[in-house]
Formats: C-alpha cells, structure tokens, sequence
C-alpha cells in the first residue's frame, strides 16, 4: 500500500472513530461504508460475507454495538455482606 493510500485509510478510521455514536441514529451504516470507508457495493457485500464467516466460526473478538444489536444487560453489584446475619463468617 503507498503512504498516500496508508494516509486516506488512516484518515478514513478517525472520521469512522469520531461518527460511530451517531451510526444508526443520524446516518445510516451504509451511508458511512460508502461515503466514509468509500466502498463500492461489491465490496460491501463482500465484508459482510466475511464477517459473517468470521462470526460462525467464532474468530470475531470484538462485537459490534449499535443500536440493532442488544447486548445483555449487566449483572449488578453484590450488595456488601452484613457479617452479623452471615452464618458462615463465624465457627
């Protein structure tokens, strides 16, 4: 890849990086593939092809965010242990 190439890309990922809280509310993913990322459609099929192998054979590490996927919720703290109820503390 030439510097200039290396530079766009790198460029391209920091708009991506600035936007991503507004993909899905304000602008469209696919607006952001072509207009940002400057995929063409087949490229774009493509990508989704991968990534969707990717996720079958369980090689995805990250998982996207956005607001077509929901995540589970989080599991909320302990509450702090009372030693005077807790029976197992004493002997």
């Amino acid at each position: 890849m030439e510097l200039q190439q290396i530079e766009s890309l790198r460029s391209r990922i920091e708009i991506l990086d600035n936007i991503d809280g507004h993909v899905g509310t304000y602008i469209s993913k696919l607006w952001v593939q072509k207009n940002i990322l400057r995929q063409t459609d087949e490229e774009i099929k493509e990508i989704a092809a991968q990534i969707k192998k990717e996720e079958n054979a369980g090689e995805t590490t990250v998982t996207p965010a956005g607001p077509d996927i929901e995540l589970p919720p989080e599991e909320p703290p302990a509450p702090p242990r009372n030693p005077e109820e807790d029976n197992t503390l004493t002997q």
